[in-house]
């Protein structure tokens, strides 16, 4: 059983100017703290799971957070005596060294960003409260890659605040309690249409109503994260739409909603998959004739000359079927069978790909045998890596394996080809 995912650079279509607007964010009153930190980078770690594996450098284990995309993070937590300003954080005096690509490892060049974006939140877990900061330890700037040596931390505690900044939330009805609403459900991420008919499907009368106030919720078809503590929102909200037509007071047969809408696939961090496995469709809810809904404001093109050039960018695809789960507990669901088909193809087409910059495949694979069994990776005709699997016994019931492997594209159509090796034996399942 696999599920797979697979990354490369496209060349862009057309080429896209951006002006970089820089601001000054001042500080607000309150008494700054501050602190040294020094990052201990060792060269080389192995970090495994039942998934995946993967080489990196390494630092203060503490500290160390690795991304399964294949990125670093700095993270840093501490206890605190009143809610800090988030707003505040400075990071002074930096020292950078220069590295090799070569000594990233598995780590994907392509994730790396050109500043260390440091982030700083408050927290409160067990009525105590708590500073975080995360920030990037790796960066590439020009095309050199620098990792984070040593730097200083300089923050200020927030002005004005009560004892109840944290308090739990209160009690409300949902925005969902009062009123007409209509519900309707989406498949996938983008920009949808929602016409009269449509409407009348719903039940909606639109001789009846003002487009004015036609209103839409939601939060999309993301999985919520595992930890309730996590779990930010009570409520669905709503969403800004345009409603092409509504000027007039009436919702004509030419009149139209358009609205962006997110579905439940998408790459998720902490499940380490690309579909959201409790749900097939993903719900918004519509209401009309309460008040008047939130819409598309226009902005301002910035007007200028341009100092950075984008002509590409990081695309990727990926086959994800979750219709099993051969250990029949947890979390991981598989899709394809290779007891019967061993040999299996998976088709992917990038067009206009940029085939001077590396690719990288992920894979996730399980079996079920009690023998050692392998799975040949190959993209058209050469072979990227192979997983292992050890025999299964006892309390054992399943042995996983995954690549996060870098490869070469040579055209913008690409053949993905699974070989599962049985070792001779029919029963073996993966």
């Amino acid at each position: 059983m696999i599920i797979f995912t697979l990354y490369v650079t496209y060349l862009a279509m057309m080429k896209k100017n951006f002006i970089v607007i820089l601001g000054i964010l001042l500080s607000s009153l309150g008494f700054s703290q501050n602190f040294s930190v020094e990052l201990k980078w060792e060269d080389e770690k192995l970090f495994s799971n039942d998934y995946q594996k993967m080489k990196s450098p390494y630092f203060n284990e503490e500290n160390f957070v690795i991304h399964p995309e294949g990125r670093l993070d700095f993270v840093k937590q501490w206890e605190v005596n009143q809610p800090i300003n988030e707003a505040s954080i400075q990071i002074v005096n930096p020292v950078f060294e220069t590295i090799s690509t070569s000594r990233l490892l598995d780590l994907n060049s392509d994730e790396l960003l050109s500043s260390i974006n440091p982030v700083l939140s408050n927290g409160l877990a067990r009525d105590k409260r708590y500073a975080m900061l995360r920030l990037n330890p790796i960066i590439k700037e020009s095309g050199v890659i620098k990792r984070l040596v040593s730097f200083d931390v300089s923050y200020q505690n927030a002005s004005n605040f009560s004892q109840n900044t944290f308090s739990n939330q209160p009690i409300t009805n949902s925005v969902l309690s009062s009123g007409d609403w209509y519900r309707f459900s989406i498949h996938r991420t983008g920009v949808f249409r929602i016409d009269a008919g449509f409407l009348s499907s719903l039940g909606i009368n639109t001789s009846n109503i003002n487009p004015q106030t036609i209103r839409i919720f939601g939060r999309g078809g993301k999985a919520m994260p595992f930890t309730n503590a996590e779990n930010l929102f009570f409520d669905p909200e709503e969403i800004a739409i345009q409603v092409v037509g509504e000027n007039d007071g009436s919702f004509d047969s030419g009149d139209y909603i358009l609205f962006y809408a997110v579905g439940h696939e998408g790459w998720n961090e902490e499940s380490d998959t690309n579909i959201n496995s409790y749900i097939d469709n993903t719900f918004y809810y519509l209401n009309v004739n309460a008040q008047n809904g939130k819409r598309i404001t226009q902005l301002n093109e910035p007007v200028g000359t341009p100092n950075e050039t984008i002509d590409t960018f990081l695309d990727f695809q990926f086959h994800e079927n979750d219709d099993q789960t051969p250990t029949k507990i947890g979390r991981r669901w598989f899709g394809e069978d290779f007891d019967v088909e061993n040999v299996q193809t998976f088709p992917f087409e990038f067009p206009n790909i940029d085939t001077s910059r590396q690719g990288r495949i992920k894979v996730n694979a399980i079996s079920t045998a009690d023998s050692p069994t392998s799975m040949q990776i190959n993209i058209d005709a050469a072979v990227i890596d192979i997983l292992n699997f050890t025999s299964v016994g006892g309390p054992i019931v399943a042995r996983a394996d995954s690549t996060n492997s870098l490869f070469t594209p040579t055209s913008s159509t690409m053949n993905v080809v699974l070989d599962y090796n049985n070792n001779g034996n029919p029963a073996s399942e993966a």
